[in-house]
């Protein structure tokens, strides 16, 4: 028991936007292949595809479902996992990448409210909806970024030269974008006719080139003080697509262009960097901190589990390690805590990210 108590350590990492060790972007293809071989697909679904005998991952619990939250589920889930299924940070990685990829961490869009905001904004009059349609711009169904986020963010970025000759040539305003709005446009051009082949893909680059280029773009210069990321409530990756698109319409044409691999290593530091990942609040984290009795094992002694000052002084519970750490080390903790007749402690809703944010506090004490 002492051995794997020592495991909780593995949970223990820093929440500010800065570039964690352990922390690594995933691939969602690789997290495909490990959803299956992990047999969840056994009893969870996943849109459509998977069994029917526990629920169906891809209906949300919430109104919006972050990593924290799916890192809860599997933390709940450690008592019906069996021992001897490990994981490591990179496939945790991955397998988030792969949810990313099915939109799991994404707000619910809406296809009509979409094809709405597609004729009232007068979008229709440059983008035709096929690629045999009369437009200016290119059409809905070429454009590759459909299924892909990441490039979704890019395009929005770097089109706003050309989108602001349009506006003028054509007399259409060109108005901001809320994240409510990115959403339910996608879900309306993934649900043409002419797009729904589009394959969906999360491909983030890598976090150290990312974090060299936040700064040598310029991005670090004004992201600080009060205008840092780390305060920022966009979480989503469609918040990321939304931000940028209002962001290149204020900075007009002094923003620096960026690459697709630039665009995909700068969400690769974000991402890596918890920048997605949600936002708790310490005071109902030390409530969670006290109703799960944590303080019983770090405490310190020789439970073998880190102390609390232990974890403050590493940071907080970030979802990726987490989720590697329960799920390797989970069932063995379970079962030292059932010969101790202790409950299996339990999270819901935001709790785990507010036990993030009370760790952290103390961190900054």
């Amino acid at each position: 028991m002492r051995t794997h108590l020592k495991a909780l350590g593995l949970l223990a990492i820093s929440f500010a936007v800065a570039l964690p060790q352990q922390v690594v972007p995933g691939d969602a293809a690789q997290g495909e292949k490990l959803f299956a071989r992990l047999t969840c697909t056994s009893c969870h679904r996943l849109y459509g595809s998977g069994g029917q005998r526990a629920p169906e991952l891809g209906t949300r619990v919430a109104h919006e479902y972050t990593p924290a939250r799916m890192s809860s589920l599997v933390w709940n889930h450690v008592p019906l996992l069996a021992p001897g299924r490990e994981m490591d940070t990179q496939e945790a990685a991955d397998l988030f990448a792969y949810f990313a990829s099915a939109r799991y961490f994404e707000r619910s869009g809406n296809a009509r409210r979409g094809k709405r905001i597609f004729q009232s904004r007068r979008c229709g009059e440059c983008h035709a909806i096929s690629p045999a349609g009369q437009g200016r711009a290119r059409p809905v169904a070429a454009w590759q970024s459909l299924g892909d986020p990441i490039a979704a963010a890019q395009q929005m970025w770097n089109r706003s030269p050309q989108m602001r000759q349009l506006s003028k040539e054509t007399n259409i305003h060109w108005h901001k974008l809320t994240s409510q709005e990115v959403a339910d446009l996608l879900v309306y051009f993934r649900n043409l006719r002419q797009t729904r082949p589009a394959t969906m893909q999360f491909c983030p680059g890598p976090p150290e080139t990312g974090r060299t280029l936040f700064q040598t773009k310029g991005c670090g210069n004004c992201h600080q003080g009060r205008l840092s990321l780390q305060g920022r409530s966009e979480r989503t990756l469609t918040d990321f697509a939304a931000a940028m698109w209002n962001h290149a319409l204020r900075l007009g044409d002094t923003r620096p262009a960026l690459e697709i691999q630039e665009m995909r290593a700068l969400v690769g530091y974000l991402w890596s960097a918890g920048f997605f990942d949600e936002r708790g609040d310490q005071r109902r984290g030390r409530h969670v901190f006290v109703k799960n009795n944590c303080a019983s094992c770090h405490n310190g002694a020789t439970t073998g589990a880190p102390s609390l000052t232990a974890l403050a002084s590493q940071g907080g519970l970030s979802s990726i390690p987490a989720t590697a750490a329960v799920w390797t080390h989970g069932p063995a903790m379970f079962a030292g805590l059932k010969r101790k007749n202790l409950a299996w402690p339990r999270f819901n809703g935001s709790e785990l990210a507010d036990l993030a944010a009370y760790l952290s506090a103390k961190q900054a004490q």
